[in-house]
């Protein structure tokens, strides 16, 4: 009897919710990505997201400290910088450059592991101050990480183009094809980029009449990555 009671109990401990794992974090994070993207920050509850990964909310709480810190957790997985763009556009030349940045961005908002995430960015920042708050921070170190304002100018044209097609999700602009999208905003982002190359080059020479000021000018695939931080 005494057996039988004890393996009842190891049964009942075994069922239920998933103890907490570095997979079920994932799951978590997943889960708050999805609710996030669909329904905004104030909408999102740990409960629901708790529902969603199939883990208990207290799970939820212990690995993120409450809803502020899961937002932050999921706008802190997401790469998107423009010194990351940069890099991986490896197109040589300035003009097949920044069709090359703006199709390299665009893919990341379709990306099924990418796209969750940078939606609920947004949409998390709309209608909350608390989120907008956290928004403002990380886009503070992300895609507008930059001193420069030729580069910040791409940014938030990028970002603005994204918003437009996947949260407005409205008019041409959302419904373009991707390369017919990236070739469309090319021209003008290679326009701040050949800006901020000469803009740079300028700056790199020192004041007239001191020797060994000037620098050769560089091409815009080493002295642009160089210069953004």
């Amino acid at each position: 009897m005494g057996a039988d009671q004890a393996s009842k109990g190891a049964g009942s401990c075994r069922r239920g919710r998933r103890p907490g794992t570095q997979s079920s974090r994932g799951e978590v994070l997943a889960a708050a990505r999805t609710l996030f993207a669909s329904v905004g920050y104030e909408k999102t509850t740990i409960r629901a997201v708790a529902a969603e990964a199939g883990v208990d909310s207290a799970l939820v709480v212990r690995f993120f400290n409450g809803k502020e810190g899961l937002f932050s957790a999921v706008l802190e997985s997401l790469d998107v910088t423009l010194p990351t763009l940069l890099a991986q556009t490896t197109v040589q030349s300035l003009e097949g450059r920044g069709v090359a940045v703006a199709r390299t961005y665009l893919e990341m908002w379709e990306s099924p592991e990418v796209g969750p995430a940078l939606q609920a960015m947004v949409r998390g920042a709309i209608g909350s101050p608390q989120a907008l708050g956290l928004t403002q921070k990380y886009l503070g170190t992300g895609v507008f990480a930059t001193p420069r304002p030729h580069l910040a100018l791409v940014g938030g044209m990028l970002l603005g183009v994204a918003i437009t097609r996947h949260v407005i999700a409205s008019g041409p602009t959302a419904q373009m094809g991707l390369e017919e999208l990236a070739r469309m905003l090319g021209p003008s982002i290679t326009a701040q980029l050949d800006s901020e190359h000469v803009h740079s080059a300028e700056h790199s020479q020192g004041p007239p009449g001191r020797s060994g000021g000037a620098t050769s000018r560089q091409h815009p695939s080493t002295s642009q990555e160089k210069g953004i931080t």
